[in-house]
């Protein structure tokens, strides 16, 4: 979740609170500040003798409006957080880029990688649509990589635990499921692990997710399994 909506968030609770409080014990604040705002609205052309006169402001609309929007906050709040929890959090710019180079570094090694395959995978381990601007971008630059020395290529450090585990599942999918893996693929793998800062907990949940999310797939001879469970969201573990 965006730190900025989480905080604006947090601070609309705490104001919801505090006006609730504010107007039911009288303590003038709510009416302070609706005849600072009614004060701003008139402005000049507001007549001089009614602007001295005190606003009445009744205690039960704003307790009703406060309630409202500190239910509203808390309840964005819990959804946010429940996603969180489970994995389905929408991505953020580090963690959608340390999907994507892992991606395209696996790619790289096997020397083929579609469009379809990198939105299929995208989509499976966040649970998030990949926007096309960044597939084009990332495409073009599986064909830079495929020229390249891929050890020369290292991945920044990943803070999230949940954004490690999908960057190695997006990385283990790509690997090992999509297509048969060699000894190139699971030596970048590894460095990807290592790279991103993983830890044997990251690595072993990553691992099981991938292994319950292929449970029960009906058997496709020729068909992989990215195709067959594209619109079935790998289940990582809490965040």
């Amino acid at each position: 979740m965006n730190h900025f909506k989480t905080y604006g968030l947090i601070g609309l609770c705490a104001f919801g609170v505090a006006a609730t409080l504010d107007s039911a014990f009288g303590l003038g604040g709510s009416a302070l500040l609706a005849d600072i705002c009614m004060t701003i609205l008139e402005g000049d052309s507001a007549d001089a003798g009614m602007a001295d006169m005190p606003m009445e402001v009744k205690p039960v609309p704003i307790i009703a409006i406060s309630l409202a929007a500190t239910t509203a906050a808390i309840f964005a709040l819990a959804q946010d957080h429940q996603k969180l929890m489970t994995g389905r959090s929408e991505p953020n710019d580090e963690e959608r880029a340390a999907i994507l180079s892992a991606m395209l570094l696996v790619s790289a090694a096997q020397g083929r990688a579609s469009r379809e395959e990198m939105l299929d995978v995208f989509r499976i381990v966040t649970h998030h649509e990949l926007a096309p601007d960044l597939l084009d971008v990332a495409y073009e630059r599986f064909h830079l990589l495929a020229e390249t020395d891929l050890s020369q290529h290292r991945l920044p450090s990943v803070s999230s635990r949940i954004g490690r585990r999908r960057t190695l599942a997006a990385a283990l999918m790509l690997g090992c499921v999509a297509r048969p893996s060699n000894d190139g693929v699971s030596d970048v793998i590894e460095r990807i692990a290592i790279d991103i800062g993983a830890t044997s907990e990251d690595i072993s949940i990553a691992r099981h997710s991938l292994e319950r999310w292929k449970d029960g797939c009906p058997t496709a001879a020729g068909v992989s399994l990215v195709t067959v469970l594209r619109y079935r969201g790998l289940e990582l573990s809490p965040a």
